[in-house]
């Protein structure tokens, strides 16, 4: 089972409105301890939902388990909010 940080901030938001704050967060999806770890540490990937920057969030019924999944095969996922193209 993966480790999980939930919304951690990967940009200080403080200057944007409350309801913008939350596009600057992302989710953590790391290897638990029954992952083998490779000499070089594990890989990484940033995940971007879909939505063609208009719409969705990090947390979407599209991408169940994205994370979790990565992370069980020793992929350290971060799987993110952004700003959408207004």
């Amino acid at each position: 089972m993966a480790r999980v940080f939930s919304d951690v901030a990967y940009r200080d938001g403080s200057s944007f409105p409350e309801d913008l704050r939350k596009r600057f967060l992302a989710d953590i999806y790391a290897p638990d301890a029954s992952v083998p770890q490779p000499a070089h540490g594990f890989p990484a990937l940033v995940w971007m939902h879909g939505g063609a920057l208009t719409f969705n969030d990090k947390r979407a019924d599209n991408n169940p388990n994205i994370g979790t999944r990565l992370a069980d095969h020793g992929v350290v996922t971060a799987m993110i909010n952004y700003r959408y193209a207004t």
